[in-house]
């Protein structure tokens, strides 16, 4: 028997989720650095998820838009840049 290997997603559920075409959703990993070569094919298979979703008509019919942040294997870039994708690009979500 397959298991099938599915990607859970919540959204926090506001008017300007509903007043969107897209929802942008952070991705932020350490794509250079000491810990480039596991966050890498990390990044790529949440890319992939992503463009399957999309595929499928989104979430609730909202297409869901990426915004990659490399956090250059520098934990306090991590929190620095979670904090600005929330504030300055508000995202739904972070994923790192």
């Amino acid at each position: 028997m397959k298991k099938k290997i599915f990607l859970p997603l919540v959204f926090l559920f506001t008017d300007c989720f509903w007043q969107t075409d897209a929802v942008n959703i952070g991705i932020i990993h350490a794509l250079t650095g000491a810990y480039q070569v596991s966050a890498v094919p990390i990044m790529r298979a949440e890319m992939l998820a992503i463009e399957e979703i999309n595929a499928k008509g989104g979430v609730l019919g909202k297409k869901l838009n990426p915004i990659v942040i490399d956090g250059k294997s520098d934990w306090n870039l991590f929190k620095t840049e979670s904090e600005r994708l929330i504030v300055e690009q508000k995202v739904k979500m972070v994923i790192g």
